[in-house]
């Protein structure tokens, strides 16, 4: 089976999209399943991950922020986690 190119400037995705901090958070698929790998954490939806400053558009000069909350201490279902 062979590779299929992909099309576009290094930096634009090929389907001609600009992902930018107007639009990032709601065209990214945030995995809200259990774990598979039985790991100790719980992943959230958009709404959990905006609320809880997980997932940030816009802020620090104009940057995109998905990260794992880092704060709470031993977290009974496992840290909070937006990637």
């Amino acid at each position: 089976m062979a590779a299929t190119p992909m099309t576009g400037a290094p930096g634009h995705p090929a389907d001609g999209i600009t992902y930018d901090t107007t639009n990032f958070l709601t065209t990214f698929d945030f995995f809200i399943e259990e774990d598979s790998t039985s790991g100790f954490v719980e992943y959230v939806d958009i709404e959990t991950a905006v609320s809880e400053g997980l997932a940030v558009a816009g802020d620090h000069n104009s940057a995109i922020y998905i990260g794992i909350n880092t704060a709470t201490v031993r977290p009974s279902n496992g840290r909070k986690s937006a990637v």
